[in-house]
């Protein structure tokens, strides 16, 4: 927590946490509800050239065709808030393949997905992305004639991003419609808060529309409050006035002094959470596989990809890119040319940072080493990043090729 002080006032003061109080929830992001859509909100939603994003009467559409495409909206979330996500939204693909070929149009929030699949006339959720998925009976998957006739899905949910928990999902065919599917108290394994979605997930080539509507969305965010107190043994304590009390994060926190005493200093302290280490691993169990055939990410594929709550994100004008599967030659690829001024970003989740990440390939990976990325010194298939802990990690600068992907590995800290 940042305490910013605003006061020539200064005494011995310190923050203390409490995880069991909050601020008062706030609209993030509002429309189709009390405020309507614009073309605007056009602008905020990202997709690649492939996908069509208009504005209609009653929210807006998604259209593709023969790829894996989605309209994202990014969120930037507090550490440790609660998030609840209201939604109203129709699928209408035509998939032409099943649910269990890792098929299908979608809502999400993270890696927590609503699935919608005609073939099978099916709805499922997955809590864990698009491949885990589960069915669920009551809103029909059935294809109308035209999307106007198509079923509607009606979404609310709670997250606890602080203690990565689904606290509350439901799904009904319209609001104030009994659900069709509930969920409680739901450990989240691989979580990701980064950002909310509507889009198509293809496994094999179409030639047919994809479409989906998001018709109204609501975020709401309740941020964790600090209570700010003095430190045990402050002379004249009841002179003192902390506003606001408690605080949330990066909030400007003044300490005014009223009495009669005079003030030398002031020391504001936190206390530091023991330091959690954990591991996620992008391969071919969970990315690099069949159910992202021809996932890409380069500039006619800008559109950022999210797995295990990691993003990786595109920037520049050269032929870059990022594949997860090449359906010829079955491999997962990533080549960076640097030294144009092409960038590969990676993003942590939500409150967590990047202390190493390892990219491990099959064979030898054309690299030169560059500021914190080297190759590793046992191993020339494999290079590393070992900079100062970030939310965010670049790489580029150099020439990168890596056409044969083992394995990323991300080393997160809290």
């Amino acid at each position: 927590m940042l305490v910013l002080l605003t006061t020539v006032v200064t005494g011995a003061w310190a923050a203390g946490e409490s995880k069991t109080t909050y601020k008062a929830p706030q609209v993030i992001y509002e429309r189709g509800g009390t405020t309507a859509w614009s073309d605007a909100d056009l602008a905020s939603w990202t997709h690649s050239q492939w996908l069509t994003l208009t504005k209609e009467s009653n929210g807006i559409q998604a259209k593709s065709k023969n790829g894996s495409e989605a309209a994202v909206y990014s969120l930037n979330l507090g550490d440790g808030s609660i998030v609840e996500i209201e939604a109203e939204f129709t699928l209408w693909s035509n998939t032409g393949r099943y649910l269990n070929a890792n098929t299908g149009s979608y809502f999400r929030f993270g890696s927590i997905y609503i699935i919608e699949n005609d073939q099978d006339q099916a709805s499922a959720y997955s809590l864990d992305g698009f491949t885990t998925n589960t069915v669920f009976t009551g809103i029909s998957g059935y294809r109308p004639s035209s999307i106007d006739g198509a079923a509607s899905y009606y979404l609310t949910m709670r997250v606890n991003t602080a203690t990565n928990t689904l606290e509350s999902l439901a799904v009904a065919p319209s609001k104030g419609a009994d659900a069709v599917l509930t969920l409680t108290d739901v450990a989240l394994t691989n979580p990701d808060y980064s950002n909310v979605a509507i889009g198509y997930q293809k496994n094999g080539s179409m030639s047919y529309d994809q479409i989906e509507l998001l018709k109204s969305i609501k975020i709401t965010e309740t941020k964790v409050a600090y209570t700010v107190a003095l430190a045990d043994g402050t002379m004249d304590a009841d002179n003192w006035t902390i506003d606001p009390n408690p605080a949330a994060e990066g909030d400007k926190v003044t300490a005014t002094y009223t009495g009669a005493k005079k003030v030398i200093g002031v020391k504001v302290e936190k206390k530091a959470k023991a330091a959690v280490m954990t591991t996620v691993t992008w391969n071919s169990t969970n990315v690099f596989n069949s159910a992202h055939e021809n996932v890409k990410l380069s500039k006619w594929y800008p559109t950022p990809l999210s797995y295990e709550g990691i993003t990786i994100s595109f920037s520049g004008t050269k032929a870059s890119s990022f594949q997860a599967y090449d359906e010829d030659d079955h491999i997962g690829s990533l080549t960076c040319y640097g030294n144009y001024d092409d960038s590969f970003t990676f993003t942590a989740p939500s409150g967590k940072k990047f202390c190493k990440i390892e990219i491990i390939n099959n064979g030898f990976i054309v690299f030169a080493n560059y500021g914190d990325w080297t190759r590793d010194a046992n191993n020339n298939n494999k290079i590393v990043w070992s900079g100062t802990a970030a939310n965010e990690v670049t790489l580029g600068s150099v020439y990168t090729d890596a056409d044969d992907l083992n394995s990323i590995v991300f080393y997160l800290s809290e």
